[in-house]
């Protein structure tokens, strides 16, 4: 069984009430498939918000030592 957790790019992806709720019930994330929609009109800062919610990255310290 897979879930997938669907959030518009143009909406505030930290405070997703899609990732909220995969959280909740899949909270290692094994089974859960983020989709973020709408990516074309994203500004930057949320581009890299996505980039680390998606990687699973909780600071960007951690992103870029993994690059």
């Amino acid at each position: 069984c897979i879930m997938l957790a669907v959030t518009p790019g143009n909406a505030d992806i930290a405070n997703s009430e899609a990732i909220k709720l995969a959280q909740q019930v899949d909270p290692e994330g094994v089974r859960t498939l983020g989709v973020i929609t709408k990516a074309d009109i994203m500004d930057a800062g949320a581009t890299l918000l996505a980039v680390f919610l998606l990687r699973d990255e909780s600071t960007p310290t951690e992103c870029c030592n993994s690059c």
